[in-house]
């Protein structure tokens, strides 16, 4: 991420790199978050997972001024707003739980944010090898984009993909090497 700033704004802000982690957790729990506010609103039942997220995220700006007037770090309003998504997504899911039965929010963890949390820490571990291994620059840029992409395309695979769809995986990649 340093690099690819450094190349676009020549000189990096303080804080930037902290901002741009802390964004890339705060969506990863967002869009796990987006996914069980859908399955409520199927259910037909809006108002409550509005009212609490709404209030979260509004929650942010006060608390945000009054650590900030007090000397707090400019990362704080970001951490805050992972914590309050973090937050949301665990109300969202009891809200499902209540609407849905049959709903199984530790199947959800495991299935899902279980899966998604291994698929990320297993494709880091080359990809932080070599950020650390290597001299900055676009050659270290490059193997860190490859690797990153393969590990996760082959991870997902492995791991996240039932056999069903493996084999249809399979017969898409042999149509196109057969044609």
């Amino acid at each position: 991420m340093h690099f690819v700033l450094k190349i676009w704004l020549k000189i990096v802000p303080d804080y930037l790199l902290e901002f741009g982690r802390l964004t890339l957790v705060f969506n990863f729990f967002a869009i796990l978050s987006l996914v069980v506010v859908s399955a409520i609103h199927a259910t037909g039942k809006n108002k409550m997972p509005s009212l609490i997220n709404g209030t979260l995220y509004l929650l942010v700006l006060p608390l945000s001024y009054f650590a900030l007037k007090n000397g707090s770090s400019p990362v704080f309003p970001y951490l805050v707003n992972v914590i309050f998504v973090f937050i949301g997504l665990i109300l969202n899911l009891n809200i499902l739980k209540f609407h849905v039965k049959e709903f199984d929010i530790y199947v959800f963890f495991r299935e899902v944010l279980f899966i998604c949390l291994a698929i990320t820490i297993i494709t880091s571990i080359i990809p932080i090898f070599l950020h650390l291994k290597m001299e900055e620059g676009w050659i270290r840029f490059v193997l860190v984009m490859i690797t990153s992409i393969l590990s996760v395309v082959l991870f997902s695979y492995i791991i996240a993909i039932d056999r069903k769809l493996k084999m249809k995986v399979k017969e898409m990649i042999k149509s196109i090497f057969i044609k």
